[in-house]
């Protein structure tokens, strides 16, 4: 699923460019990308969005008629937003338009395109973790999970019933950050060294939507921004290049089959 800041970024811009905008066409690429419970047409055009959230992976589009449309996108999903006489790209999954205007979402998978109540979104979404930077995600509740598993903390950060819209790339920063080490069992941290963790996801995190995310995708025309903090990745795919703080090299390693990158003087 797409990492936590990069999935805000494109709800930043959906909720700017198209909140309160009415919905006058809706196209579909394929039946196949629409939940087998869900009609769009009839429900969707005239509708308008009042704001849009983010949750697990997932886009949700709060509409005037009290229905959520919910988007999920994987790793490999794109989003543009075209004004006014701007030509749509072709291979489009789902393309949503506003008189002239439109969003085009590409590859998305099967059904991944829902309008459900607000109970039915609840009722699919329970299983996955809270958000890290939902308030209701505290330190104490961070030190709770971190007390019962013997996980590896790069194996914790990535499992999403434990918390969401973390992957690959923020999981290293993160660890960085908190100058731990991936291969660390979650259950051996001390409190300071918890702490450290929770506000290393807090920072990395923040910081990352502040600089657009690290996916460099154009998501609308003249867009300098987003993918920025892409050229301030500390460790993530560096192997080799000095460290920022230390100079020593980055170094990959293999954790439970997942490929995590470390200092291995700043991270203990």
């Amino acid at each position: 699923m797409y990492e936590l800041p990069e999935l805000d970024v494109i709800r930043a811009v959906l909720a700017e460019k198209y909140a309160g905008a009415p919905i006058t066409k809706i196209v579909v690429n394929s039946k196949a990308l629409v939940g087998k419970k869900t009609k769009l047409s009839d429900a969707l055009v005239h509708a308008t969005i009042w704001f849009v959230e983010r949750r697990a992976g997932h886009l949700i589009l709060h509409l005037d008629t009290g229905k959520r449309l919910m988007i999920y996108l994987h790793e490999s999903s794109r989003f543009y937003g075209g004004e006014a006489g701007e030509p749509l790209k072709s291979g489009a999954h789902l393309v949503l338009y506003f008189n002239n205007r439109y969003v085009a979402f590409y590859e998305l998978a099967d059904e991944a395109i829902q309008l459900l109540t607000v109970r039915e979104v609840d009722d699919q979404l329970k299983i996955c973790g809270p958000d890290p930077l939902d308030k209701r995600f505290t330190l104490s509740a961070l030190q709770l999970v971190l007390g019962k598993k013997r996980n590896y903390l790069k194996t914790l950060l990535l499992d999403a019933t434990l918390m969401t819209g973390i992957g690959a790339i923020y999981s290293d920063e993160i660890l960085f950050e908190a100058r731990l080490k991936p291969n660390r069992k979650a259950n051996t941290l001390t409190a300071v060294e918890g702490e450290a963790l929770f506000t290393a996801m807090q920072t990395v995190l923040k910081n990352a939507i502040a600089d657009g995310g690290s996916k460099e995708q154009a998501l609308f025309a003249q867009d300098s921004f987003t993918g920025s903090y892409n050229d301030k990745l500390k460790v993530f795919q560096r192997e080799g290049e000095p460290c920022t703080v230390c100079s020593e090299p980055i170094q990959q390693l293999v954790v439970a089959k997942q490929k995590s990158y470390v200092c291995p003087h700043c991270q203990q």
